[in-house]
């Protein structure tokens, strides 16, 4: 149904006004939604990676370090 056409011309211009309006307000709000969106996402991601990589940083470490003296401690053993 087109509202437009069945509106004098001052009520066209207003009705148009409002329609400017309320595009520019949602293109306003989706683009602060996509940036605040974007950031959340990015630190979440950060933070999760930075954790991962500790931990697993922290166990390969552990694992070589036990290997590397179990290695060690048979060696001296067998000479």
């Amino acid at each position: 149904m087109d509202i437009a056409g069945k509106l004098t011309k001052p009520q066209n211009g207003a009705l148009t006004r409002v329609q400017t309006r309320t595009k520019t307000g949602e293109q306003a709000g989706e683009q602060a939604g996509e940036q605040a969106g974007e950031q959340a996402g990015e630190q979440a991601g950060e933070q999760a990676g930075e954790q991962a990589g500790e931990q697993s940083g922290e166990q390969s470490g552990a694992q070589a370090g036990v290997q590397t003296g179990v290695q060690t401690g048979a060696q001296t053993l067998i000479s």
